[in-house]
């Protein structure tokens, strides 16, 4: 009888697992986009650094002056489902392209990060032809 015991012991123990993987689960469906995580701060603070780093080339949104920097609508809609951050990090050690090394602060790029992120998610929530950035 002590064998069965444990048998059931170890049966329940399966279903808690189980059930705490399933209710993990669910509550990963309903889990924050990553421009939802960022905060309200961060998100200034990556405006900030747009408008004294990188407005010289780069429009929020619409084309440049000589097409060569994309919008960053469009940086935010090419990394929507990769490291923005990483990328940032690289251009600001070593450039990209035709961009020229950046320098920025860790907080800088998350901050950066943040902000291109928001507009990407900001653009999905907003009419066409509305966008107020």
């Amino acid at each position: 009888m002590g064998g069965r015991h444990d048998i059931r012991s170890g049966s329940k123990w399966a279903w808690a697992i189980m059930l705490a993987t399933s209710l993990w689960g669910c509550a990963m469906i309903d889990a924050p986009t990553p421009a939802e995580r960022q905060t309200a701060h961060d998100i200034d603070m990556g405006r900030a650094v747009v408008r004294d780093q990188c407005l010289a080339c780069h429009q929020v949104d619409g084309p440049t002056t000589d097409g060569a920097a994309p919008p960053l609508t469009e940086v935010a809609r090419r990394y929507r489902n990769a490291h923005l951050d990483w990328e940032l990090e690289a251009i600001s050690n070593v450039g990209h392209y035709r961009m020229p090394p950046r320098p920025l602060s860790a907080s800088e790029i998350r901050a950066l990060a943040a902000y291109i992120q928001s507009l990407e998610h900001a653009s999905l929530q907003q009419p066409v032809g509305r966008r107020d950035h």
